[in-house]
Formats: structure tokens, C-alpha cells, sequence
């Protein structure tokens, strides 16, 4: 359990400071279950000895949308805080979803509900990634924490990022903001989700980093996925 500082402390540097009614949540030491996240973390190479750690978190679905003008409107209040060990905020994301949706999106909206992502840029180390949101129309919320090594992507002479993963099914899930540095070499937006139906085509995005000497042999890159019992799916 890391101990973050106080509130009155809790900007980052060159952050700024999560929403007021966010801070109860990502204070409390356990996550609070009133509005349905799921979220993953993955650390990737960066620049300057720092790695850049992506955030996806997936929100709802079953929203409660107020309609005005033709359109049906609410908000989601998404703060994402990284603590070191030593109860520092070394990082952080905060933002204001506003959901102004016709009313065949809001029908998308409400069956798969919406996608957020975030980049952090990290030092290697230990932290708790901590992440809040507040749905406006329904007044609830909920925060999911993470506990997160970030490697030294550095230190060893072949690396490997950690894996995100993606399918066609979780892919109709709205992103509010894609990913720049996705674009272009993961065909569908990352997912938290890890439960597959089987008709479905899962797809896995890592990165091999390579800090041997020039004229080293080649790499070879080789994928398993292996069930609980040890059987050999792929």
C-alpha cells in the first residue's frame, strides 16, 4: 500500500490538480465499485530514460443522458494518478468527457459504453497507478488501482514492452481520443477487456527492444499462448 501525499499537495509536476469530488476516491487505499471501469496498464520505451505508459480505461456501459436541442448529453470527470513508492505524484492525466450523442450513437453508447487513453511518461520504478471517474448524470463513481513495475527498457540487452491486446467485438466501443503513437500499427484501440468470445480475432501489439552492438544476429520472436492447464492454444 503506497500513501499518497496529501491533497493539498497532489499536483504533479507540470500537472495540474484532479477535480475536487475525485479526490475522496483517489485517496481511499481500496477501489470503489459505483461505476463500472475496466482499465490496463502498459509501459513502453520512451525518451529520456523515461518510459511512456499507456492508460486505457473502458467506461459503462448504461449511462444516464439528459436530452436537449436533439441531442442526449453527460459528462464523465476521468482523473489518472501515478504514485511512487515513496508517495510522490510523479504523473497524472486528468479530463472532462463531454458525451453530446444523436440518438444512434447514444444506442452504440449505452450497449458498449466508451474508451479513454492516456500516456504517462515514467521513470522505471514502482508505482500505483490510481484512476477515478465521475459520471455527471447519474451522480456515481468509481476508481481501480493499479499496481505497476515499470522496467528499465535500458538495462538488458533485448527487451520486451509489456502487451496490448485488441479485437473486431470491443473495437464498437466508442474512443473519445485516440492514441497518436497507435496510429497506424494496431488495427483496432487497445481493450482492458480479457474475456474473448470465441468467434472472436484477438489481436497482440509489443515492442522488442534491441540495445545489443550493430552486427548482432538477428532476433526471433516467438508467440505462445498457453492455457491454465499448460495445453498450447497458439
Amino acid at each position: 500500500y503506497v500513501a499518497a501525499q496529501s491533497v493539498d499537495t497532489r499536483r504533479a509536476e507540470g500537472g495540474e490538480e484532479s477535480a475536487p469530488d475525485l479526490r475522496p476516491l483517489l485517496d481511499s487505499p481500496l477501489p470503489l465499485p459505483g461505476l463500472p471501469l475496466t482499465s490496463s496498464v502498459a509501459a513502453f520505451r520512451g525518451v529520456d530514460g523515461r518510459t511512456s505508459t499507456l492508460v486505457t480505461l473502458e467506461v459503462g456501459p448504461e449511462f444516464t443522458f439528459t436530452e436537449a436541442d436533439g441531442l442526449h448529453r453527460n459528462r464523465v470527470d476521468v482523473s489518472v494518478l501515478a504514485i511512487g513508492a515513496d508517495g510522490k505524484v510523479t504523473g497524472g492525466d486528468q479530463r472532462a468527457i463531454e458525451l453530446k450523442l444523436k440518438p444512434e450513437t447514444l444506442a452504440h453508447v449505452q450497449r458498449h459504453g466508451f474508451r479513454t487513453l492516456s500516456r504517462l511518461p515514467l521513470a522505471p520504478g514502482r508505482y500505483q497507478v490510481r484512476i477515478a471517474a465521475r459520471e455527471e448524470g447519474a451522480d456515481r463513481s468509481g476508481s481501480v488501482i493499479h499496481d505497476l513495475v515499470v522496467p528499465d527498457y535500458e538495462a538488458t540487452p533485448i527487451a520486451i514492452s509489456h502487451l496490448l491486446l485488441g479485437t473486431r467485438a470491443t473495437a464498437q466501443a466508442l474512443t473519445t481520443r485516440p492514441d497518436p503513437e497507435l496510429n497506424g500499427r494496431l488495427p483496432v484501440p487497445p481493450t482492458a477487456t480479457r474475456r474473448f468470445a470465441r468467434s472472436d480475432t484477438v489481436t497482440v501489439f509489443g515492442e522488442v527492444y534491441d540495445n545489443r552492438s550493430a552486427g548482432a544476429e538477428p532476433r526471433v520472436v516467438v508467440t505462445t499462448v498457453t492455457g491454465f492447464t499448460g495445453q498450447v492454444a497458439f
